[in-house]
């Protein structure tokens, strides 16, 4: 039995994106990233805050901001551990 692969609406994708922006307006929380995945492609992917915490004039954190901090073998490792690493005898 194939079970169906997970989306998200566009709404559902607006509702996440002004989450995102809300947590870091105030200047309490730093620069957020936050993404979902399936193990076919990215669901959601997005961010949000300044690239230096409290200093705004600096530019906002962008996609490839966040992969200058992140790589898909971490986010991976978060939820499948080992996943990115390949079976030496295989």
């Amino acid at each position: 039995m194939t079970k169906p692969i997970p989306t998200i609406t566009s709404d559902g994708a607006e509702a996440l994106d002004g989450f995102l922006k809300k947590t870091v307006t105030g200047g309490r929380v730093p620069a957020v990233v936050f993404g979902a995945t399936s193990a076919q492609e990215t669901i959601y992917w997005n961010q949000a805050g300044d690239v230096v915490f409290g200093d705004p004039s600096k530019g906002q954190i962008d996609e490839d901001t966040s992969k200058s901090f992140l790589n898909p073998c971490e986010i991976t490792l978060n939820s499948q551990p080992w996943s990115c690493f390949r079976n030496p005898s295989s």
